[in-house]
């Protein structure tokens, strides 16, 4: 892919003029794109509109700096996107439900503590609470059974509504409303054309079926690296 004038290069992550490390900034597109996944899982989306979703996060990311965006908003316009580019239709409503039980989730995850994460977790959209600290994991999965979704009515559902609506704005007036692409830029369409020329027939269907296979576990791992946004 072509990169527009305004977008960063690898060379450039990281946030230099405000003190942004670019490990730093690194490990919250990791988060991000942790988020787009597990995510795609829930709603059971395509693998191809899970990529477009990571294709249009690491693209935002690379042309806007760490303290101008927020790593869950971001995640969750990148996925109503994804959907609309895709054809591959989910309510909002049920894209903002699956957002909201995966941030209880993590709040509630106990992280062991390193001088990076420590950073990461005085965040409250990354943080995990006090109280999670001091829970066991079978206490954590029954604590979240017990919590009810949030209704469509009431002021939190209202919240996370209005911040999808404005990361969608966002980003799409940052890419220049120009997303028509990428559905034709992933690698996983030429997954079987390469194979069959790679083997010609000499190898039965079933190690076909393998390498395939491990190809395709590839361009899923690649979504969550920027390399979409490199070549």
């Amino acid at each position: 892919t072509v990169l527009g004038s305004n977008t960063k290069t690898a060379s450039q992550n990281g946030d230099k003029e405000r003190s942004v490390k670019p490990s730093l900034e690194r490990l919250h597109r990791l988060h991000g794109t942790s988020l787009l996944s597990s995510a795609s899982r829930l709603l059971k989306l395509e693998p191809s509109t899970y990529a477009s979703s990571c294709t249009i996060f690491h693209r935002y990311c690379h042309q806007v700096s760490l303290w101008d965006m927020n790593v869950w908003s971001v995640a969750i316009a990148a996925t109503v996107l994804g959907c609309k580019i895709e054809e591959d239709p989910r309510p909002v409503r049920n894209i903002i439900l699956i957002y909201a039980r995966l941030y209880r989730k993590r709040r509630l995850v106990c992280v062991e503590a390193s001088e990076l994460l420590t950073e990461i977790l005085k965040s409250p959209q990354v943080g995990a609470s006090e109280l999670a600290r001091k829970m066991s994991l079978s206490e954590k999965e029954a604590l979240l059974r017990q919590i009810k979704p949030i209704s469509k009515f009431g002021p939190v559902y209202d919240v996370w509504y209005k911040m999808v609506v404005e990361s969608e704005n966002k980003i799409l007036r940052q890419m220049g409303f120009t997303l028509y692409w990428i559905p034709d830029s992933h690698p996983h369409k030429f997954i079987l054309y390469f194979v069959r020329v790679v083997l010609q027939g000499k190898k039965p269907e079933k190690d076909e079926q393998k390498l395939s296979q491990r190809a395709w576990n590839y361009c899923n791992d690649s979504c969550r690296l920027d390399i979409c946004i490199r070549y």
